[in-house]
């Protein structure tokens, strides 16, 4: 034979190849056959039973195939089947069960079908039944059936079959076979299941009444209180059996003394006055038991008022008395805690009983006596602040001006005007609504009550006017967010102190102010001008600050920080005490969050702004603003406000009391800044004071000292003011004030 190496190398990497192909084919196990099980099964008729495929591998395992195979039925007639093994019989007879996979069949596994039993008839029992009326009756339906060898069976399909009452009005019966006796008569009860029916009759008597009783049994309650009374009646049934049941709803109630007790148709007995009562129901037989009424007791506390309605921004004083069980009250015998239920829309001093609403909605106040542990609860109910009245100090009258006001539409209707004395500076109105505080030139303040629904204001005249004794020029004052403190300032009095901060507590129930410890303070004062108070979420106490208009020595051209006590109400000058303003400062404002000063500077035709920290201490943002729309300059900055949205700043020019004067309008910035301008400024009357914004940011006000009049302006979209009509007033008026309490609050 010839060498031939190309050859002997094709031949060689042939086998090589070869080789490769053969051990890579060998590393996966192929499927070599198929297996069921049960290999035989038997089943009745409509019944079904799961087969199982198991596969077995070219390298010895095995493995579940029931899901992956192919299942078949060699007779569709007597069983099927499903993907998934589960075969179902479908008539007498056998079919073979076979799995196919990957072109591998399975041997047949055999299942046998046999006929099912027949349902011959139904018997339904007890037979012939008799019950009273409100009485039920099980019934059982049992079946008799025919089997396959000819034999019959019997079974329980009170489940499967259909119950049905010939008469509803007789008796009722359930899908359980229970029926439920209406009224007295037959009725037929019958079951049915695939066109067989059974059946019976039900007799339905009316059971007699045989006694009544009454619970509870000699029961005792205090005077005012109730007890709910109970009559159950024993019956007998047409079996001689003996059932209860509640009549309460049929008897008729009485209670023999009706001075001691009475008692309504559904049983509840009201305890009148001390002594005993007998209570009996009737339904041809009587029950009675002995009710024995005891003198009152205390049972919880009642608070006022009950449910009131407050507005943003408004207080209400809650008080609380023990409740007696006939409705009598007593004072308290502990002391009281006061909680609100939603501090967000409501707080409340927990020993004061004093509410202050933040926002709209309603919070439930609970007051709880300590050693009792008794409770009571009210109902406050905050709605949106708006300005309904106003008043307003005519500094050369001798009464108040009073107006309804719609703030929508600037409308101001004159009221009849409340008389006080001569020449007043001033009205502040009270945070719940109750009170009017006018400061007149005679050094003093006076308390007038307001009736929230009418708007109509009455000096109080059996309080004293403060301060009594002491010769103070009162030029302007404010009361704490809370209405608890009210202070004034007073400024060139003829004997000493000359310049004076005054401070009063304030009775929540008649308004009348008293001293706190110390007052008069004179701390860091220089001829003031304004005193206005900041609180800020968060802070420990509310702040004052004094606005000192001095123009030479300490403290002039200041404003001077004040820390106030919120249980004294005494001022304490803050760790930085005083800050400079410009020159002349005059009426000064603080924004919605009480983080913001503003202070118009008179003489500088500027306003200062400040940042008030958290400690009270204030910081001057940038420095002051020249007042001028860009056309026209400020001549004399007089009174500054800021709308309840805190983004506007509204600045009052008087140029004289005989001349218009002028509102200007700025943005606030971010950090309180005052920014650009808002148009042109608006002209207003004569000598313009005071300058106020109602609660919902859309009517600003300013009142004219020399001009007689109320300027309102309908404050816009993007804090553009547009002029009402002018309002006439009395003479020389001064700082509007807008009342926003809700009727009858």
């Amino acid at each position: 034979m010839n060498w031939n190496p190309r050859r002997f190398a094709f031949v060689f990497f042939a086998i090589f190849l070869g080789s490769i192909f053969n051990g890579c084919g060998s590393s996966t196990p192929r499927l070599t056959a198929l297996t069921i099980t049960p290999a035989t099964a038997s089943i009745v008729a409509g019944n079904q039973q799961q087969f199982t495929a198991t596969g077995l591998f070219s390298d010895g395992t095995t493995k579940d195939q029931t899901s992956s195979v192919t299942w078949a039925s060699s007779n569709t007639a007597v069983a099927t089947i499903v993907a998934g093994g589960l075969a179902t019989g479908v008539s007498a007879g056998t079919a073979n069960i076979t799995a196919t996979l990957s072109g591998i069949t399975s041997g047949a596994a055999v299942l046998t079908v046999t006929a099912s039993s027949t349902l011959q008839s139904i018997a339904v029992t007890p037979a012939l039944p008799s019950i009273s009326v409100g009485l039920t009756q099980q019934f059982v339906a049992t079946g008799t059936y025919k089997n396959p060898d000819g034999s019959t069976s019997t079974k329980d399909i009170s489940g499967q079959v259909t119950w049905n009452s010939g008469t509803t009005t007789v008796a009722t019966i359930s899908t359980s076979g229970l029926a439920t006796a209406v009224a007295a008569g037959t009725s037929v009860i019958s079951a049915t299941l695939n066109g067989i029916s059974g059946q019976t009759t039900l007799t339905v008597t009316v059971p007699v009444l045989q006694s009544i009783a009454v619970t509870p049994a000699l029961p005792t309650i205090a005077a005012g209180a109730t007890q709910q009374f109970t009559a159950t009646g024993t019956y007998k049934n047409s079996d001689g059996s003996t059932s209860t049941k509640d009549i309460t709803g049929q008897v008729t109630w009485n209670s023999a003394t009706t001075t001691v007790a009475t008692i309504n148709t559904s049983g509840l007995a009201t305890a009148v006055a001390v002594g005993t009562s007998v209570i009996s129901a009737t339904l041809g037989v009587t029950g009675q038991t002995t009710l024995t009424v005891t003198p009152a007791v205390a049972v919880g506390l009642k608070v006022s008022p009950a449910n009131p309605n407050a507005a943003v921004g408004t207080t209400v004083q809650f008080s609380a008395r023990e409740l007696f069980s006939n409705g009598t009250t007593q004072p308290l015998t502990g002391a009281v805690t006061w909680t609100s239920g939603t501090t967000a829309t409501a707080t409340i001093g927990a020993t004061s009983g004093l509410a202050l609403a933040l926002a709209v909605g309603t919070s439930v106040i609970t007051a709880t006596e300590a050693g009792t542990g008794f409770t009571g609860t009210s109902t406050l109910t905050v709605v949106a602040a708006q300005a309904r009245f106003a008043y307003l100090a005519d500094a050369n009258a001798s009464s108040l001006d009073a107006y309804s006001v719609v703030a929508s539409t600037g409308t101001f209707t004159r009221l009849t005007s409340p008389v006080g004395s001569q020449g007043h500076q001033q009205v502040i109105v009270h945070p719940s609504g109750h009170f009017l505080y006018v400061i007149d030139n005679t050094s003093s303040v006076s308390v007038y009550d307001v009736n929230s629904t009418t708007g109509a204001a009455t000096l109080d005249s059996t309080i004293n006017p403060v301060p009594a004794g002491v010769n103070a020029l009162i030029t302007k004052g404010v009361v704490d967010r809370t209405g608890s403190f009210f202070f004034a300032i007073s400024s060139g009095n003829t004997t000493p102190p000359i310049d004076a901060l005054f401070a009063y507590a304030i009775n929540q129930t008649t308004g009348a102010l008293t001293a706190v410890a110390g007052s008069p303070f004179t701390t860091n004062l220089n001829a003031p001008t304004d005193v206005l108070i900041a609180h800020q979420g968060g802070a420990a106490n509310d702040y004052l600050y004094v606005i000192d208009a001095g123009s030479s020595g300490s403290n002039s051209n200041t404003v001077a920080g004040f820390s106030i006590n919120p249980t004294t109400g005494i001022p304490t000058a803050l760790g930085t005490p005083t800050i400079p303003t410009g020159s002349f400062p005059q009426y000064s404002t603080i924004d919605p969050s009480g983080t913001h000063l503003y202070v118009p500077n008179g003489n500088d035709k500027t306003v200062s702004a400040y940042s008030i920290a958290t400690t009270g201490i204030l910081t001057q943002v940038g420095t002051a603003t020249t007042i001028t729309d860009g056309t026209t300059p400020a001549t004399f900055v007089f009174n500054v406000a800021v709308d309840p949205s805190g983004k506007y700043l509204y600045v009052v020019d008087e140029p004289s009391l005989s001349a218009p004067g002028a509102v200007y309008g700025f943005n606030i910035g971010t950090n309180g800044a005052i920014g650009t301008s808002i148009g042109l400024s608006v002209v207003t009357g004569n000598g313009p004071t005071g300058i106020v914004i109602d609660p919902t940011g859309v009517l600003l006000a300013v009142d004219d000292n020399g001009g007689a009049s109320i300027s309102p302006f309908k404050l816009g979209a993007g804090g553009v003011l547009t002029a009402y009509p002018i309002v006439t007033t009395g003479a020389a008026p001064q700082f509007l004030a807008f009342y926003t309490a809700v009727a009858g609050q």
